[in-house]
């Protein structure tokens, strides 16, 4: 392993004072162009940087867990010595290993007769696409395509040692590592910077000069900037993903300007791309060719020029030439349009979704197939959504999602129909049938809730929510005989199931809010049925002035359900305190079993303890309660009644809604809430073998109740 000097021949050849400055982080130096040099001149101990394992003499994965400077010293160490570094996600190798093809590296370097790097058109760095044919791909990239796709960057941006461009995306992927490439190329700085909070650096950074950002850190930065904080900023650079004309318009109305770009990691990032500008009809399109030459065959867009990769890893070469799926068209001005994909694969902000490697994760454990669809969404421009049919539950299918996917790949929707087979158009299923009942059935709803739903599309809605410490899905067994008539959506509160990570009750209203409206406008009746504190929450949603005209509520089902806060503001104060200190006894090293037994001693529950079921659901919750409980302690004070007005004037909610109360006899407390709303025009059902949980205690009891409710 000899020092082939391939960095520090570019370093000794930069125009600049070797002390100057290569990394920043909050404005402090990091890493000068001196300390990178010694860093890389010292013999890499291959042993030290690969943990796993799998290294020879010409190639070592080099795991990234976040940007920093260490990372950056051992890439460029790695290269100077020759050795090809392959860059992988710690994150994504630990959730989901199949990702990576590690076990046929070997095999492909002896195919592909890869060896240490000895010139410049030798492969130099090995980074794997997000998947857009099953799994991701590896991509053999030499020095050469970094280099010219470097300069062509420096060149059409017009770079130099005095700017600093912020670096947010990962190193592993290749936009991130392009932006080192061109600031090492020019002799000039990055900033380290959050991908979550990359405005905050842009816009309190003295150095920075251009950053890279995808839509939705382009709308955190232009929601809070000022023009005066963009007079320093050459520049934005726009890529991953469509973004929308209404955000772009924004931007340039406080003179902030931007350059849209295209480019994959077969082509060292950006090909295309327009100048900074604040023409809104250029930023339409993804510019011209920086460096190369583009054809638009059948539609097609192909790439070629030097930066244009090697070729995959287990693949075939590209030979400077990369037919892509993304259809094209030139403009009016000549400049290249990006009007679809030809494949599956869609964009989720920034990420590249392929609905084959997801299900192939799923269907593993499946009886049936599922199918990845996009749904529309402002923000991200897709969220992903699922289909399956009801040859498996939705618990199960959830199940498998929490155990197989990796965050990113979660669908947002969730669909059990009745037979997969009906979206079968000659001998495929179509995609294109699925995505449209799947998008109805998310209209109305954002990126903030997760759902699940199932039964009829077309038919009357019925909305199914839980109590405290709870899922919307422990109901689905329970009311599969509803899925004939109803569309059934399950949906989980803040802090609780698969909207665990949603702290702000307000965010939830006004999602339920915007969905009811948008369903009234369709003409289709909707019903809630709700448990304990789902249903003091809906019932307060329902209560807001913009659904004071809405006339499509048909029942609202309140299953043991507070009517609110009932007494003075003292015991305010009192709940609100109580509500604080639930899990203080679990913190203190009590045993999950132990505390859900004390919880359920409560006389509300009374006799819940004697139940066939109560074992179950003491185990399935103690098995949560560990994973759960830093969301469980906020929604505790969040979803508190002590937050909550007196609710027990129904009169006040949608005129023509029929307001029902199911309530267990040996629930006193709770049955003399019943009388109260009685009073007030509610009509009640008592359960006499129940306490406050009527529908664990008497099942069929409560089905009745429901079947003559909703007929």
């Amino acid at each position: 392993m000899n020092n082939k000097n391939f960095i520090s021949h570019i370093i000794n050849n930069l125009n600049i004072r070797l002390d100057s400055p290569l990394l920043y982080k909050d404005d402090k130096v990091q890493l000068t162009y001196q300390e990178l040099l010694e860093a890389i001149s010292k013999r890499p101990n291959l042993d030290q940087l690969d943990q796993l394992k799998q290294s020879d003499k010409s190639y070592t994965f080099l795991k990234w867990t976040e940007n920093n400077k260490e990372f950056i010293c051992r890439y460029f160490q790695l290269i100077n010595f020759g050795i090809i570094p392959i860059l992988v996600d710690e994150r994504r190798l630990q959730n989901s290993p199949g990702d990576y093809d590690i076990k046929d590296v070997f095999e492909s370097f002896q195919k592909n007769q890869i060896h240490i790097i000895e010139r410049y058109e030798d492969c130099a760095t090995i980074l794997y696409t997000s998947g857009t044919t099953g799994t991701p791909k590896g991509v053999r990239i030499s020095l050469k395509n970094l280099i010219s796709s470097a300069k062509a960057t420096i060149e059409h941006y017009q770079i130099t040692s005095e700017d600093n461009w912020a670096l947010s995306l990962p190193l592993y992927h290749i936009g991130g590592l392009m932006i080192l490439w061109r600031c090492l190329m020019a002799g000039a700085s990055t900033t380290l910077a959050r991908p979550d909070n990359v405005q905050e650096t842009i816009i309190n950074s003295k150095k920075v000069t251009m950053a890279s950002l995808v839509q939705l850190q382009l709308e955190r930065i232009v929601n809070i900037a000022s023009m005066d904080d963009f007079k320093k900023l050459k520049g934005v650079v726009l890529g991953g993903s469509k973004v929308d004309p209404t955000l772009m318009k924004k931007a340039i109305s406080k003179n902030l300007k931007l350059s849209n770009s295209y480019g994959a990691t077969e082509s060292c990032a950006q090909f295309l791309a327009t100048p900074f500008t604040t023409d809104l009809q250029t930023l339409m399109s993804v510019g011209s060719p920086m460096n190369g030459h583009v054809f638009i065959e059948n539609d097609h867009l192909i790439l070629e020029g030097d930066s244009i990769a090697l070729g995959y890893l287990n693949g075939e070469n590209f030979n400077s030439r990369l037919m892509t799926n993304d259809k094209a068209t030139y403009d009016a001005n000549n400049n290249i349009s990006i009007i679809g994909r030809s494949d599956n694969t869609f964009q989720k902000a920034a990420e590249n979704i392929n609905p084959e490697n997801i299900e192939a994760k799923i269907n593993v454990g499946l009886e049936t197939n599922c199918y990845v669809v996009p749904i529309d969404n402002n923000r991200y421009e897709n969220l992903i959504s699922l289909i399956f049919d009801k040859r498996e539950t939705l618990k199960k299918v959830n199940k498998i999602i929490n155990d197989s996917l990796i965050p990113f790949e979660r669908p947002h929707l969730i669909y059990q129909c009745d037979d997969i087979s009906s979206y079968q158009k000659g001998i495929k299923i179509s995609r294109k049938q699925i995505a449209s009942t799947l998008n109805e059935l998310h209209d109305g709803f954002s990126e903030k809730l997760y759902l699940n739903a199932c039964g009829r599309p077309s038919g009357d809605i019925l909305i199914v929510s839980h109590g405290f410490m709870g899922e919307a899905l422990e109901f689905e067994n329970l009311i599969q005989e509803l899925k004939e008539k109803y569309l059934i959506i399950f949906i989980d509160l803040p802090g609780h199931g698969s909207n665990c990570k949603l702290e702000s009750l307000e965010e939830f209203k006004n999602e339920m809010i915007n969905f009811i409206k948008n369903a009234s406008n369709k003409d289709r009746k909707i019903n809630f049925l709700t448990y304990s504190m789902s249903a003091r929450i809906f019932q307060e949603i329902l209560l807001d002035k913009r659904l004071s005209k809405i006339q499509n509520i048909d029942n609202f089902i309140n299953e043991s359900g507070s009517p609110g806060f009932l007494t003075d503001e003292d015991s305010r104060k009192k709940r609100m305190a109580h509500d604080g200190r639930i899990f203080d006894k679990y913190n203190s090293n009590q045993d999950a079993r132990e505390f859900y037994k004390n919880w359920y001693e409560q006389s509300v529950f009374t006799k819940v303890n004697e139940h066939s079921e109560y074992q179950n659901m003491i185990e399935t919750k103690s098995a949560q309660l560990p994973s759960m409980i830093t969301y469980w302690q906020k929604a505790a004070t969040t979803l508190s009644v002590a937050n909550q007005e007196n609710l027990l004037d129904i009169t006040k909610l949608p005129k023509g809604m029929k307001y029902h109360y199911i309530h267990g006899r040996l629930d006193t407390k709770y049955s003399q809430y019943a009388q109260q709303l009685k009073a007030h025009g509610a009509f009640t059902y008592e359960i006499a073998d129940a306490s406050h949980n009527t529908h664990l205690m008497s099942p069929q009891d409560y089905l009745k109740v429901l079947h003559k409710i909703l007929k």
